[in-house]
């Protein structure tokens, strides 16, 4: 996910100003910033090295939690469907096991 630098300096203030939120923050993270165009860098060259047509990595906008969730839960929807999965269909030894087991009457047509 993708936090922007102005919105990362916004949580940063959030942490320091909010009680709830103060365990949050690390004094490294102050001293860490300053390295923000090295992390850009280093994190588009992972994607690069790493991102392939079987396995894809995606960068997501993360400054709104709420259309971050949403892209998220697309991407998953659509990698879902893309898969085409289908129930596993029982084999010839296994539908013939099946048909060799007694039928059984209803235990739930007892209950009233």
């Amino acid at each position: 996910m993708h936090l922007s630098q102005d919105e990362q300096g916004e949580r940063f203030i959030q942490r320091i100003d909010g009680p709830r939120k103060n365990w949050k923050f690390k004094a490294a993270d102050t001293r860490d910033r300053k390295f923000w165009p090295q992390y850009v860098s280093a994190r588009q060259a992972g994607l690069n090295a790493t991102s392939t047509a079987d396995s894809t990595r995606y960068l997501t906008p993360a400054d709104d939690r709420n259309n971050t969730r949403l892209i998220l839960s697309q991407v998953v929807l659509d990698t879902f469907e893309s898969l085409n999965l289908q129930h596993p269909i029982a084999g010839r030894s296994v539908r013939e096991g099946l048909k060799a087991i007694p039928a059984q009457p209803n235990l739930d047509s007892s209950r009233s």
